[in-house]
């Protein structure tokens, strides 16, 4: 079972942080309160996750089947590059 695999289970956790950061900004901006410090700290955090783990994922090939990988990757980088996240 893929999930066993350490490797996995941390990108799973980084991930799940990546959500977290990006949910609270989005409950900040919603409810009216100053949220760009929190944006400020999401924005770059889940695109750089993004772009590191999507293609360290294409090795657990069972869990991509279907999936354009190549594309999520080149959408996270050029993401990285115009956006200025890193």
């Amino acid at each position: 079972m893929v999930i066993l695999d350490q490797a996995m289970q941390f990108m799973l956790a980084d991930m799940s942080a990546a959500r977290l950061l990006i949910w609270n900004a989005a409950w900040r901006c919603d409810a009216g309160l100053p949220f760009t410090k929190e944006s400020s700290h999401a924005k770059p955090f889940a695109g750089d996750l993004c772009a590191r783990n999507v293609w360290n994922a294409r090795k657990h090939s069972e869990l991509l089947q279907g999936i354009p990988i190549e594309r999520f990757y080149r959408d996270a980088k050029i993401h990285q590059k115009w956006d200025g996240t890193s």
